[in-house]
């Protein structure tokens, strides 16, 4: 039996990519959850299997860690999502979302959340609960804000929102005092948020291609990494 190269089994939430003129064996899902011989996470990669969807089997995987969907057509995750309590890290870029799927604020446990490369315009609020994320990936999307509540993320330590339309950010992102790391690279920012003072631990701050003119720099906090344009500009 052959099929064509772009056609997608799907049986169970597995979906196997044949190559045209073969087709091949159907895995188990048992047959594509690793475990980490150091820590014991279990893990499970979905990534660029040309998936639409993730039938809502997958819910029943409580013991997951580590979810990996990435580079592929999903608009939506499956109900029940939230039934993976367990889950630390949870790779979703380089999908068609266009609104922040909302059982996401219910994974108490996440600490690594990557939905960049989507068509998100908005994040929820409810954001706001997620305080174990130490590591947050918004690039390439179409945010023009960022909730108030993400300043409740405390643990933060890396933020990316690399290529949006931000103009400014929220009054509250001083409360991110323990990031280190913040990329907004390619928004709209016409000036430095008057905010980075407050994070007293970033060390590295990179805003290339904003349209904030050079006069602004002073606006930077006092001491780390800046790359500026194409400039590094260190201990301002």
């Amino acid at each position: 039996m052959s099929y064509n190269a772009k056609l997608t089994i799907s049986i169970g939430f597995l979906a196997i990519q044949t190559a045209q003129g073969n087709e091949e064996p159907l895995l188990s899902i048992s047959s594509l959850i690793t475990t980490d011989n150091i820590t014991g996470h279990q893990k499970l990669a979905l990534n660029h299997r040309e998936l639409s969807a993730i039938p809502d089997d997958i819910t029943n995987l409580t013991d997951l860690n580590i979810l990996y969907v990435a580079g592929n057509y999903l608009t939506a995750l499956p109900k029940g999502i939230e039934n993976l309590t367990n889950l630390t890290e949870l790779w979703m870029g380089g999908n068609s979302f266009s609104i922040f799927p909302i059982e996401i604020v219910k994974l108490k446990n996440l600490r690594e959340l990557d939905v960049s490369n989507n068509q998100l315009t908005t994040l929820p609020e409810e954001i706001s609960t997620l305080t174990t994320l130490t590591e947050l990936e918004l690039c390439g999307n179409q945010l023009m804000a960022l909730p108030e509540g993400i300043g409740n993320l405390k643990n933060l330590e890396l933020l990316e929102v690399d290529n949006n339309k931000l103009t400014t950010l929220p009054c509250n992102f001083a409360n991110l005092t323990n990031l280190k790391n913040l990329r907004l690279n390619e928004n709209e920012l016409p000036t430095i948020p008057s905010v980075l003072p407050s994070l007293v631990n970033l060390e590295i701050l990179s805003i290339h291609y904003n349209p904030f003119p050079e006069s602004k720099w002073r606006l930077l906090p006092s001491s780390g990494s800046y790359f500026i344009r194409d400039k590094e500009v260190k201990e301002i």
